[in-house]
């Protein structure tokens, strides 16, 4: 017997269908299957930080950012989503809140020591580098 119900189950394979898509490269396939999902689920928030992905990917920062602040509202300590937040802003010329982003990303990497192994997703170095290059020019 399940202890989910269909609707959650349903959400998780929308989730997940996103997640494929949009490794191969189907943007349009991926953001129906993750908004989808957030129909089902607005709290999912792996699915607003890879509709996130998707917008990053079409160069449409604003929505990126959006999504990207909705999944750290529900999950403030989603060290990815605060990195391509940082990402998003700086790349729509929004340098002051992209250092912001950047260092939230530091204050919330999953692997503060910089362990050997650590296998998941970590952006700790890439946004201490994002900080070194954008705090020279705005510090």
């Amino acid at each position: 017997m399940s202890d989910t119900r269909p609707d959650e189950q349903r959400a998780v394979a929308l989730l997940k269908e996103g997640i494929e898509k949009g490794a191969a490269g189907d943007l349009a396939g991926a953001r129906l299957a993750l908004t989808a999902a957030l129909e089902i689920d607005p709290r999912q928030y792996d699915a607003w930080y890879n509709l996130g992905n998707v917008h990053r990917n079409e160069k449409q920062f604003e929505r990126a950012a959006a999504c990207y602040r909705t999944a750290i509202g529900i999950d403030p300590s989603n060290h990815p989503s605060h990195y391509q937040l940082g990402l998003v802003l700086e790349a729509a010329g929004r340098a002051l809140e992209a250092i912001a982003a950047y260092r939230e990303a530091v204050r919330t990497s999953p692997n503060p020591g910089g362990h050997w192994g650590y296998r998941g997703m970590d952006f700790t170095a890439k946004a201490e580098a994002a900080l070194q290059r954008l705090d020279g020019r705005h510090g």
